[in-house]
C-alpha cells in the first residue's frame, strides 16, 4: 500500500512541475475586443423596440442614429459606475419581459377609463336618511 502512496506522490510532484495553467494561458487566444458602445446602443433599441407598441411616437424620437449616440455617451458613465451592458441580473430582465407587455394594456385600459363620463355626482341632502323609520 505505501508503494502505492509513493507513486501516486511522485505522480502529484511531476504534474504540478507541469506548470499547466502556464502551458494554456501561451495557447489561449486573447479575448475579442468588446465594442461597449454597440452594446450599450442595442441595449437602447430594445428598448425603443420593446416600448413601440405602448408609445407609438417613441421609434420617430429615438431613430437608430440617437440610439447610437446614446450608446457612445453611457461609455464613460458606465466605466464610471461599473456597469457592462447585457450584464442586468435576471431578476430585472425577468421582470422587463413580462412588465412590458402588459403596461400596453393597463395603459390602454387607464386611457379608455378617462375618456368615459364620470359617474354622476350624488347629491348631499342636508339630513342623513334613516334606515328606520319613526313614526
Amino acid at each position: 500500500m505505501t508503494s502505492e502512496l509513493e507513486a501516486l506522490a511522485g505522480a502529484t510532484v511531476a504534474v504540478d512541475a507541469l506548470d499547466v495553467g502556464a502551458a494554456l494561458n501561451e495557447r489561449a487566444e486573447p479575448p475579442p475586443e468588446v465594442d461597449e458602445a454597440a452594446q450599450w446602443e442595442g441595449v437602447m433599441t430594445m428598448i425603443v423596440t420593446m416600448a413601440a407598441p405602448i408609445l407609438p411616437t417613441i421609434a420617430a424620437k429615438y431613430p437608430p442614429i440617437t440610439c447610437k449616440a446614446i450608446g457612445e455617451a453611457m461609455v464613460p458613465v458606465a466605466e464610471k459606475y461599473g456597469w457592462q451592458a447585457g450584464t442586468f441580473p435576471p431578476e430585472i430582465t425577468l421582470l422587463i419581459l413580462i412588465v412590458a407587455p402588459w403596461s400596453g394594456e393597463i395603459i390602454a385600459a387607464v386611457k379608455s377609463r378617462r375618456t368615459k363620463q364620470p359617474p354622476p355626482e350624488k347629491t348631499v341632502t342636508s339630513e342623513p336618511e334613516s334606515p328606520v323609520e319613526t313614526a
